[in-house]
């Protein structure tokens, strides 16, 4: 009796420790698929311009298939811009997205500057990092490769969320057309200055979620 006894918990030492090699390795998988998706850690002196700076990740570069690779580490210029176009961006730290539309498609007139329109690059869902044409090329619109979510670019309105402290923040944001976002990410106003892309910092209190303290 004592034998068998021995020997069921041998067995199950074994597959106790079969089990956690096993749950050790799904979740070390599911961390490298999280970490996939967060936003860069490359971050810009605050004390610098407020000029956007282009962001393209190692993997991007190695690509080579974006317009900007080669721009990595620079600040936009309105003159790199064809309509269309958008571009992966860090502003004072955060990641963003800046694309340049015909004004007249545009449904919001403040904020935005000779059809240049800028957005926090933070989804409201996991916080992944949405994008214009990676993921797709043949959609416009912005894509959080995550989930799927889809924001409407040409579709901003006021919304709000309400931050760690409690208080109610009412922002600008896209529609959200599709996926699990809650709701749009903020957009950054922009200023085309000295032929910069520039992004003004009024309204700090927008990009404070995901943990972000601006």
């Amino acid at each position: 009796m004592a034998e068998k006894k021995r020997g069921l918990s041998r067995r199950s030492f074994i597959k106790g420790c079969v089990g956690g090699a096993v749950v050790g390795i799904l979740g070390a998988n599911t961390i490298t698929a999280i970490d996939a998706f967060k936003p860069p850690e490359r971050k810009v002196e605050r004390k610098t311009s407020d000029a956007f700076v282009y962001y393209v990740s190692k993997e991007e570069k190695e690509e080579k298939e974006l317009w900007f690779v080669e721009k990595d580490g620079q600040e936009l210029k309105a003159e790199d811009f064809k309509v269309g176009d958008g571009a992966s961006a860090l502003w004072r730290g955060l990641p963003a997205i800046v694309i340049r539309f015909e004004p007249a498609k545009l449904n919001v007139k403040e904020g935005v500057d000779q059809g240049f329109i800028a957005f926090l690059g933070k989804c409201t869902h996991l916080c992944c990092v949405p994008n214009w044409h990676k993921a797709k090329p043949e959609l416009d619109k912005i894509f959080c490769p995550c989930h799927a979510g889809i924001y409407d670019p040409f579709d901003v309105y006021e919304q709000q969320f309400t931050n760690e402290a409690g208080n109610v923040i009412k922002y600008m944001g896209p529609r959200v057309l599709s996926g699990p976002p809650p709701r749009g990410i903020p957009i950054i106003p922009v200023k085309i200055q000295d032929g910069k892309v520039i992004g003004l910092p009024l309204h700090l209190d927008w990009y404070e979620y995901c943990g972000v303290k601006v």
